[in-house]
């Protein structure tokens, strides 16, 4: 079975083939002409020819870059081929990318030049991106078998051990695109500004397949090639002539600072963090800037929306969120409206399954409602309010870092006797990653320990600062105690 995004990019293509499916803002947008609707459908064709030709039909391509048009039509190129996409944060180190390689038994990967020196002895064939997209042929047929159902490979947050790796299929993205479409109200005339990146998912069903559905213009901003880590410029979304902007509360945070205003902003709305409420009604009040907010997750998708900022939404069309008691998670037995509990997920955009051992899936589901972590209450009208989380993962500017993940790197340097890492609030939605230890031969040397973690770690996951303890507060059983070891000593 083929996606059904397909039929309508084509519908795209030849409806409309020379208006804008991509387009380039910022500083070097002069350097990049549109990207059209019917280029786009015709490098995806390419992109899947040449893969089909070069390689297996199960096989899992990694793709690597920062967002950029070239982005959308190898992540497609990759689907339409019948292969399985697995796009990566390039900001990754080689140890990192060479982890993911043998985890998700990797055949290939398509990578942008900045990304290449990384992936010298990833032992896997290696395809520059611009190298893919220079064939140009007529677009082949939507393949219409597949030998297996893992069309999307992502790499999820996780909060026990390295991150998991979630298998998508083709009608959960389907089914996300249409509901975010709809939910959100994209139209065709809407430019959306693509800003998250298209490594997660938030970022790949906002900034990419909803747009296509709706047949609006995303719009990427490209950095130059000697600043890679350069983020993305969130005034860009109000003075570049966007309509609709997908973002996290750092953005919108910079947009307030910056006094930036609204621009032809019709929409914007937040996910990935909490919104605070004071910086939501300053935009608003100042700006005329309302924020909307949207829920999901790797594994479930988008699954939520409303235009106000006080909540983050009702379900979108044939998703159906429960409230669980956090001791004893049972479908069958929701708490009432207006109740605290753990917010269980079940819909169209879910998950097939975890790679790994089905025990991993299995532990995270419950009579097949994905329980997400979160805790949550539905109010008389069915919208959702996210209280907390159970979770452990700290948000540093709308990418979740697993301080597990972090520890046992730390703990792996002979320096370290124990550790824990921590967020370090820097502002109401600013948080930067902080490591409390405790030295083994009491000497602790904190340029070294930087420097290793960098060898290991991509940038975002090192701590900014290091606190040197005698000791770390403990249970009588001998666990530390992650909430007292954030109080100051």
């Amino acid at each position: 079975m083929g996606l059904d995004l397909f039929a309508t990019l084509r519908d795209h293509a030849t409806q409309r083939g020379d208006e804008a499916a991509v387009r380039v803002i910022g500083p070097l947008a002069d350097e990049h002409p549109d990207l059209t609707w019917a280029q786009l459908d015709r490098q995806v064709g390419a992109v899947a020819a040449q893969l089909g030709d070069q390689l297996p039909q199960d096989a899992v391509v990694m793709v690597l870059g920062h967002n950029r048009p070239s982005r959308v039509p190898v992540f497609l190129g990759v689907l339409h081929s019948g292969r399985t996409v697995f796009p990566v944060d390039a900001s990754l180190t080689a140890i990192e990318f060479q982890q993911l390689v043998d985890r998700a038994d990797v055949d290939a990967i398509i990578a942008d030049d900045v990304v290449l020196p990384r992936l010298e002895s990833v032992g896997v064939p290696v395809i520059r991106t611009d190298d893919l997209l220079q064939h140009d042929t007529e677009p082949t047929p939507r393949p219409t078998d597949r030998s297996n159902d893992a069309w999307l490979l992502l790499q999820s947050s996780g909060t026990t051990g390295g991150p998991k790796i979630v298998k998508r299929s083709g009608p959960s993205l389907d089914a996300v695109a249409h509901n975010v479409a709809e939910a959100v109200g994209l139209r065709r005339d809407d430019r959306v500004v693509a800003a998250v990146p298209l490594s997660h998912s938030y970022g790949i069903e906002n900034g990419m397949l909803a747009p296509i559905v709706a047949g609006a213009c995303a719009l990427h901003h490209v950095v130059p090639a000697d600043q890679p880590g350069r983020g993305f410029d969130p005034t860009l979304a109000v003075t570049s002539g966007a309509t609709v902007l997908p973002g996290v509360p750092a953005m919108f945070e910079m947009i307030d600072r910056m006094g930036a205003g609204r621009g032809k902003l019709r929409l914007a709305y937040s996910a990935g963090a909490t919104l605070p409420p004071a910086l939501a009604n300053r935009l608003e009040e100042r700006d005329g800037l309302r924020l909307g907010q949207l829920y999901g997750s790797t594994e479930i998708g988008s699954v939520t929306f409303d235009r106000e900022p006080h909540h983050v939404g009702k379900p979108m069309t044939g998703v159906d969120i429960r409230i669980l008691a956090p001791e004893q998670p049972d479908p069958s037995l929701p708490l009432p409206d207006g109740q605290e509990g753990h917010v269980a997920v079940r819909g169209p955009s879910m998950f097939s399954r975890y790679l790994g051992p089905d025990e991993l899936t299995a532990d995270s589901l419950t009579d097949g409602y994905f329980l997400t972590g979160d805790l949550g209450r539905l109010d008389a009208d069915g919208a959702l309010q996210i209280t907390g989380r159970l979770k452990l993962l700290i948000d540093v500017g709308g990418v979740k870092v697993n301080p597990i993940e972090v520890e046992q790197v730390l703990v792996s340097h002979p320096q370290v006797a124990e550790c824990v890492v921590v967020p370090d609030p820097v502002s109401p939605t600013i948080n930067r990653v902080k490591a409390v230890l405790t030295a083994a031969n009491g000497e602790v040397d904190q340029h070294v320990l930087r420097s290793f973690l960098r060898e290991r770690l991509a940038a975002h996951k090192v701590p900014r600062t290091f606190e040197v303890r005698a000791a770390l507060p403990k249970s009588p059983t001998g666990k530390v105690l992650r909430r007292k070891v954030q109080v100051p000593a």
